[in-house]
């Protein structure tokens, strides 16, 4: 995993199917598949992080929902057993803790400060 501004990310498509495959026994076809979404998902990462019209707090959002959508197309490949053994990074730290500033808040006050 790669940490993208707080943004937990595959390093490649290639080591998030190696850790899935170990890790749940996946299938040929299970493997192909998986392939298939986290190489969709790498690619747009890479191009919502290389686009400059959007804030970086922008950027942070939509990779947390990028990732989000990967992991539900990555459940949706999954038989029962599998799903309950599978873990993608778990939900925003901010939503356990009540009155605490997120880096969005921190990146929107730096870019209204200039």
């Amino acid at each position: 995993m790669v940490c993208l501004a707080g943004v937990a990310v595959a390093a490649t498509p290639l080591s998030g199917v190696e850790r899935l495959t170990t890790g749940l026994n996946l299938s040929a076809d299970q493997q192909t598949r998986v392939r298939s979404i986290l190489w969709k998902q790498h690619q747009r990462i890479e191009r919502l992080w290389r686009d400059t019209a959007l804030s970086a707090a922008e950027r942070i959002t939509a990779t947390r929902q990028l990732n989000r959508q990967t992991t539900d197309l990555i459940r949706a490949v999954l038989t029962e057993q599998q799903r309950q053994l599978y873990n993608p990074p778990g939900p925003d730290p901010r939503s356990l803790v009540k009155d605490q500033r997120s880096v969005e808040d921190w990146i929107r006050a730096a870019e209204g400060a200039h």
